[in-house]
């Protein structure tokens, strides 16, 4: 429409012009003469007026229109950014809230894998902890059949001490196991070398077997005395050996430490395992691998530490090189 306009006033701006310029159409007019000249100039004027102004008015009208047209594009760009933002922020709620979900589902599964996890260890732990709280022959075998299954000691099994007037040790192993025929315990020295053996029979008494036991000790002249034969200690050590081994292995208070197959404990702090010595208490690992035994002065190496129980790891370290010269540990 305005390009119509514009055209008109371009016309009737020429027509003026051109009627204002030409003195013979200008005589036509209805004026005196004596008004014919200035008539003229003011047809011209206003012809040269329309001519100059005209356009300038419709370009005005028409950049008025332009910012118009940008001013509600922006205002509708602010719309948009407005609406954009709401469905951003709808977005990221949902995002968040979905991210939240999920590690909720994820610490709900670690949670119930947890709880599944320590449902099957109590079981473990109760029957370790039966070893010395109510010791019985069904117990034992229960217990060091179970320690063989989660490999918390090694074929040949481990052993506790027996008090005594020398050092020996009783051999609990998975392979002297015979449910029918009795439980066969070898009474053996420092270096695993068995001097005597006692059968647990089926149905015979823990009361009966320990009696038994000092009766055999008696008769190989190694009995301490009544003063000191505390037989209950052999079960307590053989359920120690046990149930540490069973929190380093299933990492039942937190992380699990790699102490191996158990064969000996050495209270309070060193164990021997399958393939060397290891501490159980201390401010991290150190294991000394049966291998490297004669590799160096490993007394006055690692006696230098301050965390280190001196008389843990002295008999730790020498009872377990006498086990590797009677073949017992690994050296690979």
């Amino acid at each position: 429409m305005r390009k119509v306009y514009f055209w008109i006033a371009l016309v009737i701006s020429i027509s003026l012009f051109f009627i204002g310029a030409s003195t013979p159409i200008a005589s036509l007019l209805p004026f005196p003469a004596a008004w014919t000249s200035w008539v003229s100039n003011l047809f011209i004027s206003i012809g040269a007026s329309i001519a100059i102004f005209a356009p300038l008015f419709f370009l005005e009208r028409k950049l008025e229109g332009k910012l118009n047209e940008f001013e509600k594009s922006q205002k509708e760009i602010k719309r948009n950014q407005g609406r954009l933002e709401g469905e951003s922020q709808a977005a990221r709620d949902s995002i968040s809230s979905l991210t939240k979900e999920v590690k909720r589902t994820q610490e709900e599964l670690s949670k119930a894998v947890i709880n599944k996890l320590a449902s099957g260890r109590k079981n473990d732990e109760e029957l370790i902890l039966s070893v010395k709280n109510s010791p019985d022959r069904s117990t034992i075998i229960e217990a060091i059949a179970r320690a063989r299954e989660l490999r918390l000691i090694p074929d040949t099994g481990c052993r506790t001490t027996i008090p005594a007037v020398v050092e020996l040790y009783a051999r609990f192993s998975p392979s002297q196991i015979r449910l029918h025929e009795g439980l066969t315990i070898p009474i053996e020295i420092d270096d695993s070398r068995p001097i005597e053996s006692i059968i647990w029979h089926e149905g015979q008494d823990v009361i009966d077997f320990l009696a038994e036991l000092a009766l055999k000790l008696q008769d190989l002249g190694l009995y301490p005395g009544d003063a000191v034969f505390d037989s209950s200690e052999i079960f307590r050590e053989l359920s120690d050996l046990l149930g540490l081994s069973h929190k380093a292995v299933t990492g039942s208070h937190g992380l699990t430490y790699p102490l191996g197959e158990v064969i000996q404990i050495v209270q309070p702090q060193w164990v021997i395992n399958s393939k060397g010595i290891i501490n159980y208490d201390g401010p991290g690992e150190y294991f000394i691998s049966a291998k490297r035994f004669n590799e160096m002065d490993w007394w006055n190496h690692v006696t230098r530490k301050g965390w280190v129980d001196n008389i843990s790891f002295g008999k730790a370290f020498d009872t377990a090189k006498l086990l590797v010269e009677q073949g017992e540990m690994e050296m690979d």
